[in-house]
């Protein structure tokens, strides 16, 4: 029966005639104003129109009656709600758009369907439109609107927590600062030129793990981001991985992604694997097994702002779980070092302490009276960040993944003597550099495997 009485006005709208269609479609409603589908396709084109023909040729109270009407005789439609609603917050009348909104809602809850495209879209809309008729949010009636608003967009998202590695001394550090280029700010750009967050949200909407300085590697840090549920519905991981990762520079790799709850925090590891090639530091000197005693002097539970530097407010208190010496073919390259949670260039300063041990310049007992004493002022440096590596990040529910030990072909320094003079140990320190970035890269390699997909067949 409907398609008979649309016939001609599908005709018309097929062959480009969109006023005709509109004008055919309402002739038809003084005899047939019962008729759903007539009245929501008569909205529809009527709406279409005006906007393009960037007027109100049709009037908007006459196509909102329309909408409504549509609502009110196939009661069970949820797409004649939310178009009504739609509709109704374009003419910004926000009382009743939110009100059929959340009727929308409740529809959706009732069929078990989580918060859709619809609703996250109308929360945006609505926070727009209160802007523009009440940006100082006078009115007490906005507050539960932009409340309302806040829920549908937070539902509307999925948490997807990814992996990824980079080479730190391409960037100025992971997190996003103005100006300069950062892990954070790729990655932010990368997700608006797909698309998939809006430049609106940069801020809250992308989160990274553990924060690094400039020059810092990372084999493996983790984050979340926040993407439309029917993103995530739609494209499968490997998808999702190989469309970022075409977008980021060579030096980041972007790992893997998977979806959890709403609760869970990427800052919130169970530990933090850091290691530090001492190898690199100019003048190391290789202390043997006594190295293993000096890095004990690091673990366990302490005051650790003399290792640190102590932005305000921060609780120096810090667990080192262990500090380990890192074993390349028998030979001690640098150490590992495992805690829940680092005070910034603490694991540079632990490395610095290391190499005036080495030198002799401090014995251990200035170690621990640092560790003991931290209200005494102690000062031993900061190493540089080329040798440093957060190794990895892990949560309850994702390990560290193992490393392959055979990526680590690292070859020795000069032995000291009159012929390694310093050029010698520069030029062996830049192809250490080079190591320890293919080291990286073969573990990317690996880390980054992405799940086989099977076509079907045809």
């Amino acid at each position: 029966m409907s398609d008979d009485v649309m016939a001609e006005a599908m005709e018309l709208f097929r062959s480009g005639d969109l006023k005709g269609a509109v004008e055919n479609l309402d002739s038809k409603l003084r005899s047939n104003r019962d008729n759903a589908i007539l009245q929501h396709t008569y909205a529809e084109f009527a709406n279409m129109l005006n906007m393009e023909e960037q007027d109100d040729v049709v009037p908007g109270t006459k196509i909102m009656m329309s909408y409504k009407k549509a609502m009110e005789i196939d009661e069970e439609n949820d797409e004649y709600i939310a178009d009504f609603a739609s509709f109704a917050l374009e003419c910004r009348r926000v009382p009743q758009a939110v009100k059929e909104f959340q009727r929308y809602s409740r529809r959706l809850e009732m069929a078990d369907i989580p918060t859709d495209d619809v609703l996250y879209m109308a929360a945006r809309n609505i926070v727009d439109t209160i802007e523009v008729i009440d940006p100082e949010k006078a009115n007490p009636m906005v507050q539960p609107w932009v409340k309302q608003a806040l829920i549908w967009a937070v539902g509307g998202l999925g948490y997807t927590p990814f992996r990824i590695g980079y080479l730190g001394d391409a960037f100025h550090g992971s997190q996003i600062q103005p100006d300069v280029r950062t892990v954070q700010g790729e990655l932010i750009h990368a997700f608006q030129k797909l698309g998939w967050i809006s430049k609106e949200e940069q801020g809250h909407n992308l989160v990274l793990s553990s924060r690094t300085d400039a020059g810092v590697h990372v084999r493996v840090n983790g984050g979340t981001v926040r993407v439309a549920r029917s993103l995530w519905d739609t494209i499968t991981p490997r998808k999702f991985v190989r469309a970022v990762d075409d977008l980021l520079p060579n030096e980041i790799a972007f790992l893997d992604v998977r979806e959890v709850d709403a609760d869970w925090n990427p800052r919130m590891a169970v530990h933090r694997v850091y290691r530090y090639s001492l190898e690199g530091i100019k003048f190391w000197k290789d202390p043997g097994e006594v190295i293993t005693e000096w890095l004990k002097l690091f673990e366990g539970t302490y005051d650790a702002r003399n290792f640190a530097r102590l932005e305000p407010g921060k609780n120096p208190i810090r667990t080192v779980l262990s500090c380990t010496p890192w074993v390349v073919d028998g030979r001690t390259v640098g150490f590992e070092i495992i805690g829940e949670a680092f005070l910034w260039n603490q694991v540079r300063r632990t490395a610095m302490a290391l190499h005036l041990l080495a030198l002799g310049e401090i014995t251990p007992e200035d170690v621990q009276n640092a560790i003991q004493q931290p209200e005494i002022n102690v000062d031993f440096g900061v190493a540089p960040p080329d040798w440093l590596i957060l190794w990895g990040v892990e949560w309850e529910d994702s390990q560290i993944p193992a490393a392959n030990e055979s990526n680590c072909k690292f070859s020795s320094p000069p032995v000291p003597s009159r012929e390694a003079e310093r050029t010698m140990r520069k030029r062996w320190r830049d192809a250490a550099r080079l190591e320890m970035k293919t080291l990286l890269h073969l573990e990317w390699m690996h880390l980054g495997q992405l799940p086989i997909a099977y076509h079907s067949p045809e």
